[in-house]
């Protein structure tokens, strides 16, 4: 219902690998019509995170369209 009515502020997704988590936050952004950013912590930079956060601001006020951050092993950011 969440979903539907495009009401989510966040989430977490927890468990083992190949479960589908990835798959799951892309359906809901395409559900939401969101723009959807995969990241993957063990990549990425902090500057790479304000990059697309700032990125995700721009897209909002221009297009109205929200981004969702799938941060993908995010427990390596410390």
């Amino acid at each position: 219902a969440m979903v539907e009515k495009d009401t989510i502020p966040s989430m977490l997704f927890y468990g083992p690998c190949g479960t589908g988590k990835t798959t799951l936050a892309g359906i809901i952004a395409k559900v939401s019509n969101s723009h959807f950013v995969n990241l993957n912590a063990t990549n990425a930079g902090i500057g790479e995170l304000r990059t697309i956060i700032e990125d995700a601001r721009k897209r909002v006020r221009s297009l109205q369209q929200r981004t969702i951050l799938f941060l993908d092993e995010i427990h390596r950011f410390n």
